[in-house]
């Protein structure tokens, strides 16, 4: 019954988490309609999935930290899956740098078209997880 609660009470901490997160965007939409300045927007679109994977994982992360052990990174997980996943959170917004023509990917990636959100949204889903997972108690 502790195991259920516990669950219980995470997804509502991260059911509530998202849902002020999203309300925080829709202020920061408004504004940047204001002020015709996209840069919050983007930062946001950029650490929101981060956030939302490391929340959850968080619940194993905090139970594993209990253990009181030292800690250490586990790189090869850490380059291998979360530095492709970051590279393409990131590869959108680096396609308008002035070597993003010369980046690898970025012209299937672009060619997406609108479900290019959505695979960087997955990507940096995937990158919080995995940064939390890579530390290893």
């Amino acid at each position: 019954m502790k195991r259920f609660l516990d669950y219980v009470t995470w997804v509502i901490i991260i059911a509530f988490s998202i849902y002020m997160a999203l309300r925080f965007r829709v202020y920061l939409g408004k504004e940047a309609e204001i002020s015709f300045d996209n840069k919050q927007i983007m930062i946001f679109n950029l650490i929101f999935p981060i956030f939302v994977g490391i929340l959850l994982r968080l619940p194993k992360f905090l139970k594993e930290k209990k253990g009181k052990k030292k800690w250490r990174m586990d790189w090869i997980k850490l380059i291998v899956i979360a530095l492709p996943a970051l590279y393409f959170l990131l590869l959108p917004y680096l396609s308008y740098s002035s070597f993003g023509d010369k980046l690898v990917f970025t012209n299937q990636i672009l060619a997406l078209g609108d479900t290019t959100i959505m695979f960087t949204i997955i990507a940096g889903i995937v990158f919080g997880y995995v940064l939390t997972d890579s530390v290893n108690f």
